[in-house]
This record gives structure tokens, C-alpha cells and sequence, in this order.
């Protein structure tokens, strides 16, 4: 997101230069077409040498509430289906519904629903002109409060226009989970407010007094909201481990110390001790339960600072979908992104499928990237099993009939849900160390090609280091 020059002085600006990197997923895992496929506002993304997005909501600017009434949008009562994938299909379960309207200037704000869970805070909201809106309504500008006492999070977005781009269906969400991670001296001397406390239940003020309408203008106005949160909802249901896991051989001083599911997140929470060199070599991981159900990452986090001593510690966390209902345990499997100068670490490899053995996929240096060990078609749906020490970075994976040119599987760089569809419903079979994809079409005999992305000089997995928690 952006933070406006005339909002914050040089002192405070200096200040967040160091204060808090939020990263989602989906940057992280396709850097090279990540802009392409996300909203272009909700993530100022810099390749040089690691990638970093400072997102810190504030301003100092105080607003006047305006009455509320609720919105008769009609797609209220369905909001979460308006969003893509799976994310946040178990939201509405643990959501409240708010529906509090603010209009200014001909633009009409609704916040939908709220969900909290103690990690982050997510807000679902309506936006409304009679005018086709150039550029997504965003809380970009607005200045944040807990109970009165401004603050700023990590905060990201999403959504969707409809109705010929004169209605927008958005998701705010801002991470607190990093107040309750770093310590309380730290926050004081670094973030913007300092430490604030966030009980169960709290009052979130969001001042709001211009909203981008299009690429460099924005449109004046008042829509301030007093949002009632709360994680009773989620009471119960929340499981927090304690762990000590060592990663340093890694690279760094990386140790993981808790893990934390919630009905809507699951995170992992660690340390890091580094020197100025290898600041940017940040640890991602890739999730399976215990019944081998991927676990859809969503965003990594973290706050560094300089101690008395010059050494340099970081907080940081990842997030990842909620877990099922009968899983048990997670395995982590820790990876880094390598980054260098080469634009093209994503090359493409082609290869004709073997319907009757394996096919082996290899990297443009001669090595070997993957093997498809098996083709499975049963119930009109076929399975591809598949061993890379990629695992399941290796998706998507493209088949096409040579012959009809149909594509059984596709890659479509153009949009995210190709390479989402196949994560979400991959799984992995821990006895043979293979990772299964689903198609909901037939292979049949005939001659086929396959195609893969390489990402072998874009990351690097480290399955020797993988570790497993109990989660129930």
C-alpha cells in the first residue's frame, strides 16, 4: 500500500522504514508475474535483492462519525462467495454481520461483516457510486484506532468489481498478531503509537477522509466507522503449541517457537538472529496435515530491530489457511527464495508423456527437476503422481493432447486460480514420497506433452529439514 508524504513527518517515516515487512503468499511464491496478478495498490512490491512491502495505515488527520443504516446491496447475504478460492469459505461461520453504511461525496462505504480470530482482523465491505469507479475503493488512507488509541497494522487486500465496475466487494484485513509477539519495550520504541493493547473485545475506529478514485487523484470526503470487534466467535477453538525447533543450519539463527491454529488461521511464530548481509533470507514453509491435505499459505510477517549489542533479531510469523477438522499433525517443509539478477529463473520444460511409465522433467542445466511416476484415470477424473524435492511448487503442471491440442491441465499466466486450484487440492503420500494432482478430465491412450515451470534457480527447498507438530 501506499503511505502518503503529507501524512508523516521525516521522523516517523525514518521509523517505518524498519519497522514491520508484510508479504502475502502470493507475491512470495510467483515473484517474477506476482504483480501482474494481484491489485497493483495493495502491495508496493521492489525486486532488489529480497521482497518487501511496508504497510502501516495512519493518519493524523481526526474525522466526524456520520449516522449509520444498513445497505439493502442485495449481494450482502452471499459477500464471501464474491472472493476467489478457498480462503474464505469457512469465514461466515465465525463473522458478524455489521452492515453500517457511511456515504460522502456520492461514494457509499458498508461494512459487511467483521471476523477475528487474536491473529488478524478481517473486514468485509461494499463500495457504491452511480459513477463507474476507475480505481478499487481501499482503506488505504484511514486513520486506525483501538479504543481510541491510534495505531497502525500490517494490513492487505482484495476484491472484485461487479455491475460494470459501479460496485465493489472488498476484504480489508490487518494482522495484530505481532503485538502480542514482539515485546512490549520494542513496540514503544519503534511502531507508530506504541504498544497498544488488544483485548478480546474492542472498538475499531477507521477515519476515513479520501478515497482513490483513479491512478494519481482521490475523492475528498467523511466515511468514518465504529466497528465493534470481538473473538468471541472463535472461543474454544483456538490451540496455541509451544516448540523449539533449531533451523540455523539453515542459515541464520531461525528457531520456531509456537504454533497456533485458529477456526480461519493457522500460523507458525519464530526468531531470527542475522547479520546485515543475509537480513533478506527469510524462511517460507510449504504444510500438509497428517491425512496429506495441502495447507494453502496466505502471508509471512515480520519486525526486525537492533539490539544494545548490534545484533540483529527478527520477529516474524507465516500464515496459512485453517486446518480440517480431523487433522491432527502438520509437517513443515522450510524453503528460500533465491534472488539474483537472472529476470528468467522461471523457464519452461517440456517433455512427451509416458502413459505406460515414468516421465522425467528436467531443468535446462541438465538436471533433474521432477518425475511423473504414474498416470491414474478412474471415475472421469484422472490422477498425476508425481516426486520432486519441489514438491508441490512444482504446480501447475500443463497436459495437452498433441493431436487435438486440448488441454487436460493448463497454465494460465494470467490468472492466480490456475496455480491455486492445483495447490488446494494437491496432496502428498509421506510412504512413497509423491505428490498427487487431480484433473476432473480423462487421459486416455494417445499422445500427450507435458509442461512444467522450473523454478529449480528460483527457490530453495530443504526437505531434510522438514519437522512435524501435533495440532490436536
Amino acid at each position: 500500500m501506499q503511505v502518503s508524504d503529507d501524512l508523516f513527518d521525516d521522523k516517523i517515516k525514518e521509523r517505518l522504514k524498519n519497522e514491520i515487512n508484510y508479504i502475502p503468499e502470493d507475491v512470495n511464491k510467483k515473484i517474477n508475474d506476482a504483480v501482474k496478478k494481484i491489485e497493483k495498490r495493495r502491495f508496493n512490491v521492489k525486486k532488489v535483492g529480497s521482497i518487501c512491502v511496508i504497510c502501516v495505515t495512519a493518519t493524523i488527520i481526526l474525522g466526524i462519525a456520520m449516522p449509520a443504516y444498513a445497505s439493502n446491496i442485495p449481494i450482502i447475504g452471499s459477500i464471501l462467495k464474491m472472493f476467489n478460492y478457498k480462503t474464505y469459505e469457512n469465514y461466515d461461520k465465525y463473522a458478524s454481520d455489521l452492515n453500517i453504511t457511511k456515504e460522502s461525496n456520492g461514494l457509499k462505504i458498508t461494512i459487511n461483516k467483521v471476523v477475528y480470530d487474536g491473529l488478524e482482523i478481517y473486514i468485509f465491505y461494499t463500495g457504491e457510486s452511480e459513477e463507474r469507479m476507475e480505481h478499487s475503493p481501499s482503506f488505504d488512507e484511514a486513520e486506525l484506532k483501538i479504543n481510541g488509541k491510534k495505531t497502525s497494522f500490517a494490513s492487505g487486500g482484495t476484491g472484485n468489481f461487479i455491475d460494470d465496475n459501479k460496485t465493489y466487494v472488498g476484504m480489508e484485513h490487518y494482522s495484530v498478531v505481532m503485538n502480542n509477539i514482539v515485546p512490549e519495550d520494542i513496540q514503544n520504541k519503534k511502531n507508530y503509537g506504541g504498544y497498544i493493547e488488544i483485548p478480546d473485545k474492542f472498538i475499531l475506529s477507521l477515519n476515513i477522509d479520501k478515497m482513490q478514485y483513479s491512478e494519481n487523484n482521490y475523492i475528498k470526503g467523511k466515511w468514518d466507522f465504529n466497528i465493534p470487534v470481538s473473538s468471541e466467535k472463535v472461543n474454544g477453538n483456538v490451540n496455541e503449541q509451544e516448540c523449539n525447533i533449531d533451523l540455523s543450519n539453515i542459515g541464520s539463527e531461525n528457531h520456531i517457537n509456537k504454533i497456533i491454529t485458529t477456526p480461519i488461521n493457522t500460523e507458525i511464530q519464530g526468531t531470527k538472529t542475522y547479520d546485515q548481509e543475509n537480513s533478506n533470507e527469510d524462511l517460507y514453509f510449504v504444510v500438509f496435515d497428517d491425512k496429506g491435505r495441502y495447507i494453502e499459505s496466505k502471508s509471512s510477517e515480520s519486525q526486525g530491530y537492533i539490539d544494545d549489542d548490534g545484533n540483529h533479531i527478527k520477529y516474524f510469523n507465516n500464515r496459512f489457511k485453517e486446518v480440517y477438522d480431523d487433522t491432527e499433525s502438520l509437517t513443515f517443509i522450510p524453503y528460500k527464495y533465491i534472488f539474483n539478477n537472472d529476470d528468467d529463473t522461471e523457464k519452461e520444460i517440456t517433455a512427451k508423456l509416458n502413459l505406460q511409465g515414468e516421465t522425467r522433467l528436467y531443468s535446462d542445466d541438465g538436471k533433474e527437476y521432477a518425475t511423473i511416476t504414474r498416470i491414474e484415470t478412474k471415475n472421469g477424473k484422472t490422477k498425476i503422481y508425481y516426486k520432486s524435492k519441489y514438491g508441490v511448487h512444482v504446480a501447475p503442471i500443463e497436459i495437452t493432447n498433441n493431436k487435438t491440442n486440448e488441454k487436460i491441465l493448463s497454465i494460465d499466466n494470467s490468472d492466480d486460480r490456475v496455480y491455486r486450484k492445483q495447490e488446494e487440492e494437491s496432496t502428498y503420500i509421506s510412504n512413497s514420497d509423491e505428490y498427487v494432482i487431480t484433473c476432473d478430465k480423462v487421459i486416455t491412450e494417445g499422445d500427450y506433452s507435458v509442461r512444467a515451470k522450473d523454478q529449480s534457480k528460483a527457490i530453495e527447498v530443504y526437505n531434510d529439514d522438514k519437522f512435524t507438530i501435533k495440532v490436536k
